[in-house]
């Protein structure tokens, strides 16, 4: 990981989110995932209003978002908001060590069917990461690859771990 690039790990796990959904966290739950931005646009997303500022009384039209994960409009503006979050919480608490980011990916075999299953993938990349002196950070999942066409169809699970290495 030396300059900060990325870095693949194959046979490696990491989730910090819990992006699936099931109806209980019983063992043999199965996962369903979703795909970012599939879902619908919150109730008034896209909606025209006028905006005023507090300070100097200025207006101006504009749209409302709805910034739901969910939604086809707002899917792009809620990942960057987070990652905003997040960099600077790192960013905050680096105290001299360095910001990287690793994508971390099981074999192509290993697909989580249950929520135990999720679980157990989880904790064996927290065990990787801190092998590797990884202090702190996000931890996401994403339960599938971008195909050629820009769509998020094809099941391969990774992970993505952003933190604090020494």
């Amino acid at each position: 990981m030396e300059g900060g690039g990325d870095a693949v790990l194959p046979a490696s796990l990491v989730v910090s989110r819990y992006s699936g959904k099931s109806n209980s966290d019983g063992p043999g739950t199965v996962v369903d995932f979703e795909v970012v931005g599939r879902g619908e646009p919150g109730d008034n997303c896209g909606r025209e209003r006028v905006f005023r500022c507090l300070d100097c009384g200025h207006s101006w039209k504009g749209e409302e978002w709805c910034r739901l994960r969910a939604c086809p409009e707002c899917a792009k503006r809620w990942a960057r908001h987070e990652a905003r979050i997040v960099r600077g919480r790192l960013w905050d608490r680096r105290a001299g060590r360095r910001v990287a980011h690793t994508v971390l990916s099981p074999p192509c075999q290993v697909v989580p069917k249950t929520a135990e299953e999720f679980r157990r993938l989880r904790s064996e990349a927290y065990d990787i990461l801190r092998g590797m002196g990884v202090a702190g950070g996000a931890l996401v999942f994403h339960p599938f690859r971008d195909d050629d066409e820009g769509e998020f169809t094809t099941v391969g699970p990774h992970f993505h771990h952003i933190g604090l290495v020494e």
